[in-house]
């Protein structure tokens, strides 16, 4: 289970304040990999295996639908087609984390992948933001399935920044992952899952947000896991990086020069 003993405001300033020399081994390197209309994405070479970076800018989607409908594993089932399996294995609410078992489909001729990681968010609500982290892990009762293949390398950051509220529309946001699926793979494979795989779960993940919102404003049952979270007191002493309060928006030719957000390597360790 991913724990820590600081406060959510603490855990965010310590995964944004790294020392000099991490922040450069996270951010160089990262080669233009993908444009969209509102999304950007990167990769980067790790021994012959990639990590993506994207970033993302939506106007028309709220930061805690956005959130509600990656965490939400009954609803995500609704809307990613790519999810054969996904369920809850264990909770701990005061920490808002889980340990999730995933499933993942694969094109023919391959074997699906699953993964069992931990999932964890914290939320600043002083200066709107959510940092959500995902690391693999195992667990007792989800032993490797033979008719699958078990990723053991994942993790996963996403941070997202409302341009005004929670619960308005406009975000920022960032994502940065790896996973290593474990068999060699032609490049010509992992390329075309990437660039046909990514920007269409990006798609249907904000189209699903889009629709989530309408339905909490049609039907009250719908409640977010933020308007649920207790908000804590504020407390004008706590860190207040300009990083946070003005998050930069990366030049797609440029990748090295973007803002703490990717800074992921050395953050990790941190929450387990």
């Amino acid at each position: 289970m991913l724990k820590s003993k600081r406060s959510d405001r603490e855990d965010i300033k310590a995964l944004i304040e790294m020392e000099d020399e991490s922040i450069v081994r996270a951010t160089t390197n990262w080669v233009p990999f993908i444009e969209r209309e509102d999304l950007l994405i990167w990769r980067k070479d790790c021994n012959a295996l990639y990590a993506y970076k994207v970033y993302g800018n939506y106007n028309d989607v709220t930061a805690e639908d956005f959130l509600q409908v990656q965490i939400d594993t009954e609803y995500r089932k609704q809307w990613d087609n790519t999810a054969v399996n996904l369920q809850i294995l264990e909770s701990d609410p005061k920490t808002t984390s889980d340990i999730v078992y995933w499933e993942m489909q694969w094109p023919r001729l391959f074997a699906n992948r699953d993964y069992v990681f931990n999932r964890r968010y914290v939320v600043d609500w002083d200066h709107k933001l959510i940092v959500v982290m995902n690391q693999s892990t195992n667990h007792p009762e989800c032993p490797a399935k033979s008719e699958n293949h078990r990723v053991k390398e994942y993790w996963s950051y996403m941070v997202i920044k409302a341009y005004t509220s929670f619960s308005e529309p406009g975000i920022e946001f960032s994502l940065t992952y790896f996973d290593n699926a474990g068999v060699s793979i032609p490049s010509s494979v992992t390329a075309w899952v990437a660039m046909s795989g990514l920007p269409d779960f990006m798609s249907r993940l904000r189209q699903a947000a889009r629709e989530f919102y309408s339905l909490r404003k049609s039907n009250p049952k719908f409640v977010t896991a933020l308007e649920s979270k207790h908000q804590p007191e504020k407390n004008p002493t706590a860190f207040t990086p300009d990083t946070v309060a003005s998050p930069p928006s990366p030049p797609t030719t440029d990748p090295q020069k973007d803002g703490p957000y990717f800074h992921h390597f050395q953050g990790m360790k941190l929450f387990l």
